[in-house]
């Protein structure tokens, strides 16, 4: 049930935006029925507005935006993707365009790129000032050895470079053709998500070397979608349960077994 409330969630917000922009005080909409059938907040209506209302609005989703990947840790990526989505489709394209395109200062310098024909992610710097911001990022104290501090930070650059090959290359097994369309799309919620989602889900969690296959992390993944109620990650895990060759009929009775655990709670 959790899942549901982000669309409740996500109306507020709406609420709050269309109030900075009226007379009307937030607590006063909260009461107002009409208000609350409707959505009040359209990319017409935005792009209308004084640019001094457009920065506040920007502003203040642009943070709600940051609770969230802020959350992924507490809540988990599922119930976050979910958070985005309906994020998005509630405050509108022209809105949300007008969010900030970069993510954090590491991660802006960090190009995710493909090697001509492999398809395996490859870290590159883009810029000569990533080295001392990585530095910094990682309490690295600048001092007169530049070639031990040169070689901490080529070994923090195959650290990340790995962990992103490693969660790539199981999130392109599980989704296989549509792989990188789900990753376009979780980049499109925040420039830091699809990171998080390779290097720390699919990296750390999915593709690390343990005593449990691809088939019984996928129906895992399976059961525990299916008690959070996230339709559409819960699709891509049942397509990928398929892919890593779990059996049909044991597949099945996850669903079910799962379902029926979904009604308890």
């Amino acid at each position: 049930m959790t899942a549901n409330k982000a669309s409740d969630a996500c109306k507020l917000v709406n609420l709050y935006i269309y109030s900075l922009s009226q007379d009307k005080q937030f607590s006063e909409l909260l009461v107002d029925e009409n208000a609350q059938k409707e959505s009040l907040v359209s990319d017409s209506w935005f792009e209308k507005l004084d640019p001094g209302v457009q920065l506040e609005i920007s502003h203040f989703v642009a943070k709600i935006r940051e609770y969230i990947i802020a959350n992924t840790v507490n809540i988990g990526i599922p119930l976050c993707l979910v958070m985005f989505k309906e994020l998005q489709d509630s405050v509108g394209e022209a809105i949300y365009s007008s969010l900030p395109k970069t993510g954090s200062r590491v991660v802006q310098h960090l190009e995710l790129n493909s090697e001509s024909g492999t398809g395996k992610p490859k870290f590159v710097i883009k810029s000569p000032e990533a080295s001392a911001d990585l530095k910094t990022e990682n309490g690295i104290v600048a001092s007169s050895d530049s070639s031990s501090s040169d070689a901490i930070i080529a070994e923090f650059e195959e650290y990340q470079q790995a962990r992103m090959m490693q969660g790539k290359e199981y999130f392109g097994h599980v989704y296989g053709k549509v792989a990188d369309k789900l990753l376009n799309n979780i980049h499109s919620f925040h420039p830091d998500m699809d990171y998080i989602v390779l290097a720390n889900g699919y990296g750390d969690g999915f593709a690390r070397e343990t005593l449990v296959s691809k088939i019984e992390l996928e129906l895992a993944a399976v059961a525990s979608l299916t008690v959070l109620n996230t339709p559409v990650q819960l699709f891509s895990h049942i397509r990928g349960a398929k892919l890593v060759g779990a059996p049909k009929n044991i597949l099945d009775a996850t669903i079910a077994l799962s379902r029926e655990l979904f009604l308890l709670l």
